[in-house]
């Protein structure tokens, strides 16, 4: 369940638009529908003190997985319905080089409406809002499932099982729709999601506590935090913040990058992209895991975060090679195992946080800064790159724009000996 609804809001949403001629710029403001997953902290304490209705009493995560993955499904087929089924004309005021910034953005707003792209938004941003609650309680569901010497493991599995249901939502939908249009892509991974949420409904149920009350669901989760971290809970939230943006900002401009720059069908993006990158992805996070096992999560965040920061170098290096499917190939090995291991061990250390009282909110809360992030300067991911565009060289256009979100991850990797000792060393760490 986790990961199909999150790879067609982000990868189908971006590819769908691409393929529809819309300029990157849109594409860019099209992240701000994913906000609800920097956003979920905020109701998230309500799915850990309340249970769900009608098929929630006496189980409250499978419950709630049960309403939110139903609803999730139902949100894919209006938005595969509502969404842009004619090519879409490009402004050309956006890809003018001496357009003012805020030229573009007028442009782009008014290619938006023009497009009539406002409905299918807002249908984007709902499935949002069901796909980021329905994670805060996969979240919770694992964590408080898990034993603290599994962590590193379960993150493994977690990490390939995400991967699997991204294989559905990305290679999956491009297949379909090259064949039979989006439409009939987003309602197979409506259904693939309903079947999702029947085997849900025969697993069982964490036995650990809950919030004693609606007042310690809201305030214990901050609580416990600030009774452990004190005042460098804020450093942690910068680095929660800060830690994946090279491959959540660099992964925004690469569906107009592959499809409109270079030329690339939905074809071979779906086998060479989501399909051949599925297998990196799943042995980048096996291997994470033992790489964790023998190394400890904060060696690891150190290796993973540099290697997750310069694998998007293969970017670079397919924007100088042109349409080349070997470079393709190259590009994605290295960018997908890279990030199989980081999401690994970024999972472990989120979870190692984690009251198992307080779950679903206290990791919602990690997980929302973090999406957040990408999701405000995702937005502005088009506009970064038309600046990049009025450049020449290396750092011009594609490439310009990738060696930026390289130099994004350099802070947070900064970080990690300092926050990874400052964990150990807080009251009631495992």
């Amino acid at each position: 369940m986790s990961g199909l609804a999150y790879t067609v809001v982000n990868d189908g949403v971006s590819a769908w638009l691409a393929a529809r001629q819309v300029t990157p710029i849109i594409i860019g403001f099209f992240a701000l529908c994913s906000l609800p997953y920097g956003l979920k902290w905020i109701w998230a304490p309500l799915l850990d003190r309340f249970h769900a209705p009608m098929v929630g009493r006496g189980r409250r995560r499978v419950g709630w997985l049960i309403v939110l993955g139903s609803l999730s499904a139902g949100l894919l087929v209006a938005a595969g319905i509502a969404g842009p089924h004619e090519p879409i004309a490009a402004a050309e005021v956006a890809a003018a080089t001496d357009a003012t910034w805020l030229e573009r953005q007028s442009q782009a707003l008014d290619e938006l409406s023009r497009g009539g792209l406002w409905g299918f938004a807002l249908l984007v941003f709902a499935l949002s809002v069901a796909s980021a609650s329905l994670d805060v309680v996969v979240d919770a569901f694992r964590t408080d499932s898990v034993a603290r010497d599994q962590l590193g493991r379960a993150a493994s599995v977690f990490v390939a099982c995400f991967r699997i249901a991204s294989l559905v939502g990305g290679a999956g939908a491009l297949f379909v729709a090259a064949r039979l249009g989006w439409q009939a892509a987003f309602i197979l991974a409506a259904v693939v999601m309903a079947l999702s949420t029947i085997t849900v409904a025969f697993a069982p149920e964490p036995s650990d506590g809950e919030p004693t009350s609606f007042l310690d669901a809201i305030l214990g989760p901050v609580r416990t935090f600030v009774r452990q971290w004190g005042i460098t809970a804020l450093a942690l939230a910068a680095f929660v913040l800060m830690f994946r943006l090279p491959d959540l900002v660099g992964n925004r401009m690469v569906g107009p990058f592959l499809i409109q720059e270079l030329g690339f069908t939905l074809d071979e993006i779906a086998w060479i992209r989501q399909f051949l990158g599925f297998g990196f992805t799943i042995g980048g996070a096996v291997l994470g895991g033992i790489v964790i096992a023998r190394l400890g999560i904060a060696r690891s965040m150190l290796v993973f975060g540099v290697l997750q920061a310069a694998s998007n170098v293969g970017w670079v290096w397919l924007d100088h090679a042109g349409k080349d499917r070997a470079a393709l190939f190259a590009a994605v090995a290295i960018e997908n195992a890279c990030n199989g291991m980081v999401g690994t061990v970024f999972v472990a250390f989120l979870m190692s946080l984690c009251d198992h009282r307080y779950s679903a909110a206290q990791y919602a809360i990690l997980t929302g800064l973090m999406f957040l992030a990408a999701s405000i300067v995702g937005a502005l991911s088009g506009s970064l790159l038309a600046e990049c565009q009025r450049l020449t060289g290396i750092l011009g256009g594609y490439s310009g724009f990738f060696i930026v979100t390289i130099a994004m991850g350099v802070p947070g990797i900064a970080m990690v000996p300092w926050i990874t000792r400052k964990a150990a060393a807080r009251p009631g760490a495992a």
